[in-house]
């Protein structure tokens, strides 16, 4: 993939977040970047698909799936609220154009699938910096990203 540098960055620049302050970081990162280069800012969320696999039953008898699918829409819901929130935040914030992007996919895919739709010129993010059993057990979404992306990656360590 080409460098990753103030040419390549015009355009679009792409940040997921987790609303975790890890992913905070990255975002505000993705924000500074944007606003140097005059770039739009492309916030990206995701919350994998519902599904539903058996578990067995509980005390009272089978689970109650529609309660499980009614938890998984109202997770949406508020994810799409806040989504929609921290976009406008950051538009005022760091004076610039801010598109907010909720996918219900696997985060790397999801994250990937933005970016390629919106021909993003690079990507911003923040890495939890899981390590040992942790990263092996949980993966790591930056590392996917990085893998599979079409345009340049910034993995960043944030403090936070």
């Amino acid at each position: 993939p080409p460098e990753f540098d103030e040419t390549t960055a015009t355009g679009h620049i792409v940040a997921p977040t987790d609303f975790s302050a890890a992913a905070s970081g990255g975002v505000r990162l993705a924000a500074k970047i944007a606003r140097s280069v005059g770039a739009r800012l492309d916030l990206v969320h995701t919350v994998p698909p519902f599904r539903l696999v058996p578990l067995g039953y509980d005390d009272a008898g089978l689970i109650d799936e529609g309660a499980l699918i009614e938890a998984h829409k109202g997770m949406v819901e508020s994810a799409r609220a806040r989504l929609k929130d921290e976009a406008e935040s950051l538009r005022k914030e760091f004076d610039l154009t801010v598109e907010a992007h909720f996918a219900d996919a696997d985060p790397a895919d999801g994250v990937i699938e933005v970016a390629r739709r919106v021909g993003a010129r690079a990507i911003v993010l923040s890495s939890h910096g899981y390590t040992g059993l942790k990263k092996l057990w949980l993966g790591s979404v930056a590392e996917s990203i990085l893998r599979h992306a079409h345009c340049p990656v910034l993995i960043a360590r944030v403090a936070t």
